[in-house]
């Protein structure tokens, strides 16, 4: 009995010895598990630029907004809700991901616009006369456009901070454009290097 009793135990501590190595695999497991989730899920440069170049040329605006990308062809009654949110998430340091299509130069243009919370590229401006270089701002909209089957603009980089210019009753959401210093230097007035959003009545 003594014997059996012995070996009850044996078996009772090799169970137990398991048990620390168990759980480290299960939580190899689920680390491993959101990683790669966050992963596939974390927009990037080369995902969109991927995505983009997925899309057949003669694609219908349709077909893009079954695909997730909303209409801002028209001028809106007011202003848009999903663009609204877009900015809200960017202005709380999120990585939203905006989606939309408009008419440029006359052809369907398919607009993918990503907050890059991380990003820390300087950037320049003109100002009064002379060229002002940031270094020390943080987040970027980084956009691109997808047209007659190629990409026309290429992560460029853009401010969080929309401005609104109104004329003759109608309002545009404008981007001031923040390119990589010191390659481009934007003009003092933001409307003339901006990305234009879209348009509503007032």
């Amino acid at each position: 009995m003594a014997r059996k009793g012995i070996i009850v135990n044996t078996t009772r501590n090799k169970l137990l010895n398991w048990y620390p190595i168990m759980a480290v695999l299960v939580l190899i497991v689920f680390v491993g598990g959101a990683w790669l989730w966050a992963y596939r899920t974390t927009p990037s440069a080369s995902a969109i630029t991927g995505e983009l170049n997925a899309i057949p040329v003669n694609v219908t605006s349709e077909q893009l907004i079954r695909d997730g990308y909303i209409d801002l062809t028209k001028v809106g009654e007011s202003s848009n809700v999903a663009v609204n949110e877009f900015l809200a998430e960017a202005k709380r340091q999120e990585a939203p991901v905006l989606k939309y299509i408009n008419m440029e130069k006359g052809s369907l243009t398919a607009h993918v616009l990503w907050y890059d919370p991380y990003d820390s590229t300087p950037w320049a401006k003109a100002k009064d006369g002379s060229v002002v270089i940031y270094h020390n701002q943080t987040g970027r909209i980084r956009a691109w456009a997808w047209r007659n089957g190629e990409i026309v603009q290429n992560g460029e980089r853009y401010s969080s901070k929309a401005v609104t210019v109104t004329k003759d009753g109608v309002n545009t959401m404008l981007l001031p454009w923040r390119p990589a210093a010191p390659d481009v230097v934007p003009e003092d007035d933001d409307g003339a290097s901006s990305l234009a959003l879209y348009s509503y009545r007032s």
